[in-house]
């Protein structure tokens, strides 16, 4: 069957969002379920609004992803109002679930003030904490930060 030309893309993206509503409505039990809905809604419907929405449903019960991801919808002022001090708290909570993604943001922000006030010895153990879990841009930084001496004392 030939699908008619110029609205067959449009009309799935209109049935992918009716399959999330559906989903959301029937209230999934696991936040990992919950947090793919506010991924696919954020990648594929490239709908931040929505997607800040799914990701609080499951970081409110405690998601170490979806605590991630809001934080940086919260850093970049996508779907939800720019507020790095939320974006701070919110890495801060997915970090302490073992987020290494978190702890590298986490360090980001000690080292460049944003957020949260400078500190860049704690910057350097962030990032080395999630360099050692195998996250790479980390591994590059604490790379850098060992070659520079910024905030490293080993």
């Amino acid at each position: 069957m030939k699908e008619s030309g110029g609205g067959g893309g449009k009309e799935k993206i209109k049935e992918g969002k009716a399959l999330v509503d559906f989903l959301m409505a029937q209230k999934p039990q696991s936040t990992a379920a919950v947090f793919l809905l506010g991924l696919w809604q954020a990648r594929i419907f490239k709908d931040s609004t929505e997607a800040a929405k799914t990701y609080r449903i499951a970081a409110d019960l405690g998601d170490a992803m979806a605590l991630h991801s809001l934080g940086c919808l919260y850093g970049n002022g996508s779907g939800v109002e720019n507020d790095f001090r939320e974006a701070v708290k919110l890495f801060r909570l997915a970090a302490k679930k073992g987020s290494a993604a978190s702890t590298y943001n986490l360090g980001c922000c000690f080292a460049k003030g944003t957020g949260i006030e400078v500190n860049k010895p704690h910057a350097a153990k962030c990032i080395k904490m999630a360099a050692k879990k195998g996250y790479g841009p980390a591994q590059n930084s604490y790379g850098a930060l060992l070659q520079d001496g910024d905030g490293v004392s080993e």
